[in-house]
């Protein structure tokens, strides 16, 4: 891993005591301030499965690194820890998936609200103006985990035996779109407004294979893009959806994805591929190639298996 300085290039530095190579969550970065997030699984080194996940802090040039929280995870791998790490909009904030818990910290490590979440590996997403994270509870609601004063809010209320979860705002912070999975074998792409009033559907398919760490992505203007499966094999497609029109494109992968995200700009979509029937590694798409049901993209990095 190089640092974000393009002039001064150099790795980050061994973290003290025992522990695999750290591997990164960038904050947003602005003019005058940035972080980088850093987890650690201490169970592979310790060969305990109980043992915690640290979050260390540093600049991107590495220096002042400092451990600012320990998890309640254990037994987890460290790709798991590594996606359910983010940063609030603003970068006040970090939100952390601590299994069947979801926890807001400040900079300092001190904690500013926690919630069970009820379900393994639930997928959440900040609001644009850093306020809170929101996530699904299935067969309850979407809920909101205010980051001021740690407090919970039900924003909607699911109807029975649904599961609405990976909700996302849209960049203006007026509307959410969610996903609902039914026990009919479908699942839908909903919107509803940013208090839970009034939900249109503007996508339904066959549920098939799933792996709900995947969440939807909003592209400005109005755009929706996610992964969806390709029936019940571990291959996944990309999705592009019009929230305006309910038009849709399907762009061909033939792999499995296992973590999808955009650069600040949007301009490019960054695609991990899992090692499920062969080697793992990045794809960068060029969002603004598509043309149709064509989604440039070109491989950045092989890996023989990839966290």
């Amino acid at each position: 891993l190089l640092s974000c300085d393009k002039d001064n290039l150099s790795k980050p530095p061994n973290m003290p005591g025992p522990g695999p190579d750290p591997e990164p969550e960038f904050q947003p970065l602005t003019d005058s301030y940035g972080k980088i997030a850093v987890g650690r699984d201490l169970g592979r080194s310790r060969g305990s499965p109980q043992a915690p996940e640290e979050l260390w802090l540093a600049n991107p040039d590495w220096t002042d690194l400092e451990k600012i929280y320990t998890t309640g995870l254990g037994g987890q791998s460290l790709d798991d820890i590594i996606q359910r790490i983010k940063f609030s909009p603003n970068g006040d904030y970090i939100a952390i998936d601590e299994g069947f818990k979801l926890t807001i910290i400040d900079l300092e490590g001190k904690v500013k609200g926690t919630a069970a979440s009820g379900n393994y590996g639930e997928t959440f997403n900040w609001s644009p103006n850093s306020d809170g994270i929101i996530f699904g509870k299935y067969a309850d609601g979407l809920y909101k985990l205010h980051a001021d004063d740690g407090q919970l809010e039900r924003i909607f209320k699911s109807d029975d035996f649904v599961y609405d979860h990976r909700p996302v705002f849209s960049n203006d912070g007026t509307k959410i779109f969610f996903r609902r999975d039914s026990n009919d074998g479908f699942y839908s792409i909903l919107k509803t407004n940013n208090e839970g009033k009034g939900v249109d559907s503007l996508y339904t398919a066959r549920t098939g294979f799933t792996d709900f760490s995947l969440g939807l992505i909003w592209l400005d203007p109005n755009f929706l893009i996610f992964p969806e499966p390709q029936g019940f094999h571990w291959s996944f497609n990309i999705r592009l959806l019009n929230t305006i029109t309910n038009d849709h494109n399907l762009f061909r992968t033939n792999f499995h994805i296992s973590d999808m995200r955009p650069s600040p700009n949007e301009q490019t979509l960054a695609l991990f591929k899992g090692y499920v029937f062969g080697p793992g590694g990045i794809f960068l798409a060029n969002l603004n190639s598509i043309s149709g049901d064509t989604l440039e993209y070109s491989r950045f990095r092989q890996h023989d298996q990839i966290d």
